[in-house]
């Protein structure tokens, strides 16, 4: 009878640095909330910087003059070469899978290591998915499509190579996961593929409860934007100052509006610093990556609104939680108020003042709102895609934003409504769960479209 107890255990091959750190933290996670015990192992056998020698080795492994040269040469002369040897015999041995990691830019037709690898991953005899990283690196969609099918029909040459998949659609998100794992199912034994099946279930049990997590981190610093006001102080008047004022040689003074938006401005760009840590911790990163974080997302982000370039500039760095950085760009000393140098016309997009009872208070407008809800799933999209594969070393991608922005025009009058129930519901809890609603529904339309085969939560 079948030990459904024994593990899944997987050999990783990869020729270089190809995304197998990434990869291996990907299968790591899948015994988060699993039953006790380990139910996967993942094999990294070495000897990848000399595949030649190592296949030639292996290959002569079963003769009397192979086992004299591991056994007494290698292992006396060549010690890396043996250790090398005795992981893959090992691996042979004991795992299921192989799953060879390979540079996508690479051209099958002229990498010279792939003869002998391919060789290898003969020799161990486990069913192969090659695995294609950094697909994001090519310059258009189209050129990473055509990186895989060059793969791919290269690859259909070698029998043990049963699939070829762009690493980065699951090493870069926890959404295109589901790719590989449907992938691997049928290549496992019937009683292990029950044992994945579990891994799986569990692992999506945590990953929709992190992201219904996180969307409630989004939403509260909505709420917390949409909520808070600052009072404009009045300033002691005189019958000289009105009188100048009526006439209009001295204008309304302005320090007071601009103190109000400051001090907004400054409890908005806290509460976002405070948000992208509790993200960040969320999803299992360093809290210091912080500043990256928002710089990325700053980097990425378009303002849309009727102002001009260095406007832009400072606008989208209160949003982006980048506020440092959008007032250094504009040579603006650090210690500078946050919004003391917007024009009339600027201040008034994203702020707006209205009477309180009896007194004038400050407010962000609900088209500055709207921006602040692109840029809060900008960055949840950022965190949860943060360290991962290509995302690592490059720029946040353009299309994310217009897909955030096409989401929530599908729900313009949902959000609408929520930021003036959100301004009218005293209790914050309340509060708190109905913008999450709005929040989630959006952030799914906007999953949806960058990952149209994945299973999203609810």
């Amino acid at each position: 009878m079948a030990d459904t107890s024994a593990p899944i255990q997987f050999a990783l091959i990869s020729h270089s640095d190809s995304g197998k750190t990434a990869l291996s933290r990907t299968l790591a996670g899948l015994d988060d909330g699993a039953a006790p015990g380990r139910a996967l192992v993942l094999w990294e056998p070495s000897g990848f910087d000399d595949t030649a020698r190592l296949q030639k080795r292996l290959a002569g492994a079963g003769s009397p003059v192979g086992w004299f040269l591991r056994e007494v040469v290698d292992r006396y002369r060549e010690r890396p070469l043996w250790e090398s040897q005795q992981a893959m015999r090992a691996a042979r041995e004991a795992t299921d899978l192989s799953l060879y990691l390979i540079d996508a830019a690479d051209d099958p037709q002229t990498a010279a290591y792939l003869t002998a690898e391919i060789k290898i991953l003969t020799w161990l005899g486990k069913p192969a998915i090659v695995l294609l990283n950094r697909c994001s690196a090519a310059p258009s969609v189209t050129e990473a499509d055509a990186q895989l099918a060059r793969w791919t029909v290269h690859l259909q040459a070698y029998p043990i190579v049963r699939h070829v998949l762009a690493l980065d659609t699951f090493a870069r998100c926890w959404l295109h996961e589901r790719l590989f794992h449907d992938t691997v199912t049928p290549l496992l034994g019937t009683a292990k593929q029950a044992t994945y099946a579990r891994l799986l279930e569990a692992s999506q049990t945590m990953y929709f409860k992190r992201y219904a997590e996180a969307m409630q981190l989004t939403a509260n610093q909505l709420v917390a934007a949409v909520q808070d006001n600052e009072r404009i102080i009045p300033e002691e008047s005189t019958l000289f100052k009105s009188a100048l004022q009526a006439v209009g040689l001295m204008d309304a003074d302005p320090p007071r509006h601009d103190r109000a938006m400051n001090m907004l401005a400054e409890r908005l760009n806290l509460s976002i610093v405070r948000t992208t840590v509790q993200l960040l911790l969320l999803y299992k990163h360093d809290r210091n990556a912080v500043s990256n974080i928002n710089a990325r997302v700053r980097e990425c982000f378009t303002l849309h609104a009727p102002v001009v370039d260095g406007q832009a500039g400072l606008l989208g760095g209160l949003i982006c939680g980048a506020v440092a950085e959008a007032l250094a760009a504009n040579r603006l000393p650090l210690h500078a108020g946050l919004v003391d140098e917007l024009t009339p016309h600027s201040a008034n997009w994203g702020f707006k003042a209205y009477q309180d009872r009896s007194e004038p208070v400050m407010e962000y407008s609900d088209d500055f709102l709207r921006t602040l809800l692109v840029a809060g799933l900008l960055r949840y999209l950022a965190v949860s895609h943060y360290g991962c594969g290509y995302f690592n070393e490059e720029e946040i991608p353009e299309r994310w934003q217009e897909e955030v922005e096409a989401a929530i025009a599908l729900h313009d009058s949902d959000v609408c409504a929520m930021w003036r129930a959100l301004r009218q519901e005293p209790n914050r809890d309340k509060a708190r769960l109905r913008a999450a609603e709005t929040v989630n529904d959006v952030a799914l339309n906007m999953l949806h479209a960058l990952y149209p085969d994945s299973a999203l939560p609810g």
